[in-house]
Formats: C-alpha cells, sequence, structure tokens
C-alpha cells in the first residue's frame, strides 16, 4: 500500500502554482493594457486561428483584471484588433467553436473555453516552433 502523504506530495497540485504558470505562458504571447484591449507581441508569429484564440484568452484575463466589463468579444472587435476581414475571422471563429475552444454566449459573441487554455498554448507553441525550425531566418535549418 502506497503511503497517503507520498501520494500527496507527489501528485497533488497547489492551484495557485498552476494559475500563475498559465499567466506566465499567456505573458510570453500578449499584453493587456489599462483599457482591456488585447495586444499580441508578435502577431505575424501566428496563424489567424491562433491569433484569434489568443486575442480572446487576452479578453478573459483583461475581464478577471476588471478592465473589461465581458469576458465575450464581437466579431467586429476581434476583426478591427487583428485587421483581419470579418469574414475569414468568422470562419477561424466557426473552426474553433467547432473543436471546443470558443463558445458563443449570445449572438455575434465569442469567448474562449477557459479549461481549454492549456491546450490551446500547447498547440500554439508547437505551431510556433515548427514555424521557427523552418524559417530561413532560422541558420540552424537554412
Amino acid at each position: 500500500m502506497i503511503d497517503p502523504a507520498k501520494i500527496r506530495e507527489v501528485l497533488v497540485v497547489n492551484e495557485a502554482e498552476l494559475q500563475n504558470e498559465l499567466l506566465q505562458r499567456v505573458a510570453n504571447h500578449l499584453r493587456i493594457d489599462n483599457k482591456g484591449r488585447v495586444h499580441l507581441l508578435e502577431p505575424t508569429r501566428y496563424r489567424l486561428k491562433d491569433a484569434i484564440a489568443l486575442y480572446l484568452i487576452g479578453r478573459r484575463y483583461g475581464y478577471e483584471a476588471k478592465l473589461v466589463e465581458d469576458d465575450a468579444a464581437t466579431l467586429s472587435e476581434i476583426s478591427s484588433a487583428l485587421g483581419a476581414s470579418s469574414q475569414v475571422v468568422s470562419a477561424r471563429l466557426s473552426e474553433l467553436r467547432d473543436e471546443g475552444k470558443v463558445e458563443a454566449p449570445g449572438r455575434g459573441q465569442s469567448r474562449i473555453v477557459f479549461a481549454r487554455v492549456p491546450q490551446v498554448l500547447n498547440e500554439i507553441e508547437m505551431q510556433v516552433r515548427a514555424w521557427t525550425k523552418k524559417s530561413p531566418e532560422n541558420p540552424e535549418h537554412g
């Protein structure tokens, strides 16, 4: 029989530590200004679908920081913030909804499914690493 104290020592997580680690991972990709506007640090590093997910993650943190009144964003807000056409953003949002990463709390609104944020970040970070390896600017793979 395994000692219960050993199980707790090895397997039980500190929720505050997990949240802080997640916040640090998000900070690698974006910032939020004092009006709650989300700014991707290097927007050209991301596929549009990933940029949308990051924008919605930032929006959620802006809401948690009490900088915006709602964690959902409209299609026009997202399109304007990312400089992309609403038709293309709408198509990518539809994909994100189909994948269970984004939900629509109201007509024309989208928000990140917060429980999926770690998975979303894993996928984005893998994509960025893959693009970096293929980049002709990377001397290791040029």
